[in-house]
């Protein structure tokens, strides 16, 4: 009897030292850059994602599955500590890893007049919401100008992608003030048209 309470008992500590000795999941800290708006990235369809970096000298990344506990608000900058875990096996419709925010190191208010462009390649990632209001990507609205309107409905109906601009002058939970169309083409050459 002693001698199977020992033997479940080392089976026991050797699976707690499989575990805390990275027989589970594999994970790693880093500190992150967080832009003050969103931009369009691909997943199965067009959405819009966060843009993180390391550091000032790095290019901005997307993170496609966004940061799991972080509650973000478009015009401001954010440095965030975070956890990502890898995922093993990673699901069919999703990402080999896990972000998970840490702590908000800091978090500071870009100007109100500072602008930012959009891309929206595909015409399908715009709907009307009424004369003046569209959303974008199912996640963001956007308010416009009876000009501005005009050419974003004629890019809808002719199969245009468009390049727009804002500022931060509404609320980082409002609608997004659309400034001007900076580039409009067709969808196929749109990137080499109006983002390269």
């Amino acid at each position: 009897m002693q001698q199977t309470i020992n033997r479940v008992a080392a089976m026991l500590l050797a699976a707690v030292t499989v575990a805390s000795c990275g027989g589970g999941e594999e994970s790693r800290e880093e500190t992150w850059e967080v832009q003050s708006s969103e931009q369009e990235c691909y997943s199965f369809m067009p959405t819009l994602c966060l843009q993180t970096r390391a550091s000032a000298s790095s290019a901005w990344d997307f993170q496609y599955g966004g940061i799991d506990g972080f509650n973000y608000e478009m015009g401001y900058r954010y440095q965030v500590k975070v956890r990502i875990t890898k995922v093993d096996p990673p699901p069919i419709d999703g990402s080999s890893e896990k972000t998970e925010l840490i702590d908000v190191l800091a978090k500071t208010a870009v100007p109100r007049a500072e602008t930012f462009d959009i891309s929206v390649t595909e015409p399908s990632s715009i709907t009307k919401i009424d004369d003046t209001t569209y959303r974008l990507f199912n996640r963001r609205t956007l308010t416009c100008t009876a000009e501005n309107c005009l050419v974003i409905e004629a890019a809808r109906t002719g199969g245009l992608g468009l390049l727009l601009e804002f500022d931060h002058q509404n609320s980082p939970t409002g609608p997004m003030h659309l400034l001007g169309i900076v580039c409009s083409a067709p969808s196929a050459s749109f990137h080499t048209t109006c983002l390269d």
